[in-house]
């Protein structure tokens, strides 16, 4: 598959764009679309719910022990870690952005 010059112009700023992105937010990456494609579950809600944890706020979310939520990451989705995740959605979301 070759990208035509109206293609390669449009990646060009698309990769732009991308490269003055300082943060991605965890929805961004964490979309229903690669929760359910990857997990047991429909969405992040759903996964966190699944996590016995209470999550209201970010805060809630980061005092969950690593180890702990690496357990329910590698037993409810397709990652052995939450990091092995986060790569994988980084990558697709990457994709997204330069491709269109």
């Amino acid at each position: 598959m070759g990208l035509n010059s109206n293609g390669l112009k449009q990646f060009s700023v698309n990769l732009k764009k991308l490269q003055n992105k300082q943060f991605v937010p965890l929805d961004d990456l964490m979309t229903d679309k690669f929760i359910a494609d990857n997990t047991h579950h429909k969405t992040f809600e759903e996964l966190l719910n699944a996590s016995g944890y209470s999550v209201e706020t970010e805060s809630d979310f980061e005092a969950i022990p690593d180890d702990k939520w690496d357990i329910h990451i590698s037993n409810c989705t397709n990652f052995s870690s939450w990091l092995e995740m986060q790569q994988a959605a980084a990558n697709e979301y990457v994709s997204k952005q330069l491709l269109g």
